[in-house]
């Protein structure tokens, strides 16, 4: 099923104010990067992909029954990845179910419901999704603390041969030709 925004914005308008707290709270968005980090979905369209898929479910356009096999669709996971995938959604989804959960106060979570404004919260999502890097850049080479690299440069230096050693032995007196032809400075 394709799903529009105009759908969208009637469904969110329409909804519970549970429904609006996990579509469009803070708290929930960081629960759902928590998530995509646990999966690597850190890919900006992969994870704009996740982001709108669980969306759809809780606007009700999907069954939460129905999540494995809308992440294996949308996101083209494996099976088993999608099967756990879906497993942390529902726990995610959670409160859609109970009919006793409520609302995080500001006291509770420092954040309430979203104003309600769907526009405001779609150019925030947007906001935060273009934050993040495409792709994840990696260093150009590894990085080492500077014990790891002083080790490095040890191991890198080429050892000297040891000096050779001093002689021990006791000096001989020249050989009696060199001793006579050598002039003798005591007998003067």
């Amino acid at each position: 099923m394709s799903v529009s925004d105009q759908d969208r914005d009637n469904s969110y308008t329409a909804s519970s104010p549970v429904q609006k707290y996990l579509y469009s709270s803070s708290e929930s968005g960081s629960q759902l990067l928590a998530l995509a980090g646990k999966y690597d979905l850190r890919d900006r369209d992969i994870y704009k992909k996740f982001a709108i898929a669980v969306g759809d479910i809780v606007l009700g356009f999907y069954r939460t029954e129905d999540t494995a096999n809308l992440m294996q669709q949308e996101l083209g996971l494996s099976p088993q990845m999608s099967a756990s995938l879906a497993n942390d959604v529902k726990v995610f989804l959670q409160p859609l179910n109970d009919p006793n959960w409520k609302i995080p106060t500001e006291d509770d979570a420092k954040a309430g419901v979203a104003g309600g404004d769907i526009n405001q919260d779609i150019l925030e999502a947007e906001a935060l999704l273009n934050a993040i890097p495409n792709p994840i850049p990696q260093p150009p080479e590894a990085v080492y603390t500077s014990t790891q690299s002083a080790i490095l440069s040890e191991a890198r230096i080429v050892p000297t041969p040891p000096p050779a050693p001093a002689p021990t032995a006791v000096p001989l007196p020249p050989p009696a030709s060199v001793a006579s032809s050598a002039p003798r400075w005591d007998t003067q």
